[in-house]
């Protein structure tokens, strides 16, 4: 950000709203939205991602890490029509975290609340411009709470995510819409003519 003179504002100096970004139109070489936009009120999240456009240069790229809603995940569906199954899961892999695990849970103290309004596939979908150029891959399929639940710290784990690695190298633009945190690639590309 050396050398680059923010727009005028009225806001403080530093502070702007990530719908309102304080610097000139195509200025940006590259930008990186990492798990802020779905903290972002909803229907101001996609004012949030035109603005990331607006402040790229021509052929420069924006990377926004996003995530899914909970309930779009089909693993989640699939064990919330089938309880026993989810139970049985349960009891398998805690067996297992009991046995081969080495390590104890930590104890940890509660979180306050933090905004959380992310959106599904097909908002995103519609709310990009076709004429951007963009990308939907995976950045990792697994969220915190999958992990601690489901994969041990053991030689098992270490299994379990080299298989969802190899899935999300193999497959990176389909387990960007079934994982849980998606990459959004948008490219502003040059534009010949009007």
């Amino acid at each position: 950000m050396i050398g680059l003179t923010p727009k005028p504002s009225t806001r403080t100096e530093g502070a702007c709203a990530a719908s309102a970004l304080a610097f000139r139109e195509g200025v940006f070489d590259a930008a990186v939205c990492a798990h802020v936009l779905y903290h972002i009120p909803q229907d101001e999240q996609k004012f949030a991602v035109e603005e990331l456009y607006r402040t790229l240069r021509r052929e420069a790229s924006c990377v926004i890490i996003y995530i899914w809603p909970t309930k779009r995940l089909k693993i989640k569906r699939f064990m919330a029509k089938n309880p026993k199954t989810l139970s049985f899961a349960l009891k398998i892999v805690n067996s297992a975290r009991g046995i081969l695990s080495s390590k104890e849970k930590s104890e940890r103290p509660p979180r306050p609340a933090l905004y959380f309004g992310p959106h599904d596939y097909r908002w995103l979908k519609k709310t990009l411009p076709d004429n951007w150029a963009t990308e939907i891959r995976c950045w990792r399929s697994l969220g915190t709470p999958s992990l601690r639940r489901f994969v041990p710290n053991n030689f098992l784990g270490r299994f379990l995510l080299d298989f969802v690695f190899t899935l999300e190298n193999a497959f990176p633009h389909a387990m960007g819409r079934i994982g849980r945190y998606p990459m959004i690639i948008i490219e502003k590309k040059w534009r010949h003519g009007p």
